[in-house]
């Protein structure tokens, strides 16, 4: 089973734009979802999710790195998954465009279902961020 889901936008917005979605907790709230994802080292992190067989329904954790305008990483946990680590970036391009990538890594020892369960709903979340972007546009 491969180590990490990975799952990426290409936006044409600027990637200050993208990144406002990511720690305006208004914005992202209509896309993530209920989450505490402070923008700060350290800070207490918790993402809800609804129960499924394969996960206990919130994720919390700690905030273990922020580079500002680019990446928060956190530290997540329900009670069944073991160091795993959920990095959301977003990356400027040349031409002015932006690219999303959210990354759930700790994944390898769990079976294909529960990959693919993870993959599929971390793919909803960046389905309605595409949507809350465009509507800041």
């Amino acid at each position: 089973m491969p180590e990490l889901a990975r799952l990426s936008h290409d936006f044409v917005q600027p990637a200050d734009q993208v990144w406002q979605a990511v720690v305006d907790p208004a914005l992202r709230s209509q896309w993530f979802g209920d989450a505490d994802l402070p923008m700060e080292e350290g800070a207490p992190a918790r993402v809800s999710l609804p129960p499924r067989p394969f996960s206990g329904g919130d994720l919390q954790g700690t905030v273990v790195y922020v580079v500002p305008g680019r990446t928060v990483a956190a530290d997540l946990s329900d009670g069944r998954l073991q160091d795993a680590r959920l990095q959301l970036h977003v990356m400027a391009k040349g031409d002015g465009s932006s690219r999303f990538e959210l990354v759930h890594r700790g994944l390898e020892d769990q079976p294909v279902w529960v990959y693919a369960g993870w993959w599929l709903r971390w793919r909803r979340r960046v389905d309605r961020l595409v949507k809350v972007v465009d509507s800041l546009s």
